[in-house]
């Protein structure tokens, strides 16, 4: 389920890397498409340089039936939590062509 990046933003101001609980990753998407990680999400919303269509918008968490995604600023793949660096999960799309992790 995503939710508004400004109902996500923590008391220090930055926007969360893991969701909790769980601990699974959480992934950003910005209003023209793309997406982020949450290193990167934090890093874009709060730099004023960026346009609003340019920053994250909407976050949610990666659950055990999403396939990985691929952070569009810096390229890390964000693990659905059935992937690991030893492979991806069953549901995981990227598995099958061999990219991601």
């Amino acid at each position: 389920m995503a939710i508004p990046v400004r109902d996500l933003i923590q008391e220090d101001g930055h926007l969360p890397r893991f969701a909790w609980p769980g601990g699974y990753d959480v992934v950003y998407y910005a209003r023209d498409g793309f997406t982020f990680c949450g290193a990167c999400a934090d890093a874009v919303y709060r730099d004023p340089g960026f346009d609003a269509a340019d920053k994250p918008a909407v976050g949610e968490s990666m659950d055990c039936h999403d396939s990985c995604a691929e952070c569009d600023h810096c390229g890390a793949v964000i693990p659905a939590c059935g992937c690991s660096a030893e492979g991806h999960s069953e549901f995981c799309e990227l598995r099958s062509t061999g990219e991601g992790i």
